[in-house]
């Protein structure tokens, strides 16, 4: 069983960062992905988050092993065009997401302005 891990702070210094970190644990937990969670609250951590991503020490980051899914923006993005369930499994996470990969994702088209 390979489950994902999240990289969160607690500290609230920056507002972003905050709402960020409990923003991705809300997303997983919506898919009922099944993850880790490492609390990175001293510079040395954040010195080793720096060498684990092309992100470096900016949180929150998400991993599957080795793998870096990515930030909470990356993953925002990879959920809405419908992409996230495959990234994790390209990961080698081998748990249960809900909604799997068979939902379609439509984008609306913006309506025109008048």
């Amino acid at each position: 069983m390979l489950a994902a891990t999240v990289y969160v702070t607690t500290s609230s210094a920056v507002r972003k960062v905050a709402d960020d970190c409990r923003r991705i644990q809300t997303l997983l937990d919506a898919l009922r992905v099944t993850y880790d969670k490492v609390v990175v609250d001293t510079k040395a951590m954040r010195d080793v988050m720096a060498g684990m991503s092309s992100s470096g020490d900016a949180l929150p980051q998400c991993f599957v092993g080795d793998s870096f899914v990515g930030t909470y923006d990356q993953l925002m993005e990879l959920n809405e065009d419908g992409l996230l369930p495959r990234a994790l499994r390209e990961g080698g996470y081998t748990e249960e997401v809900r909604g799997g990969e068979n939902i379609p994702v439509v984008k609306q088209a913006a309506k025109p302005k008048k």
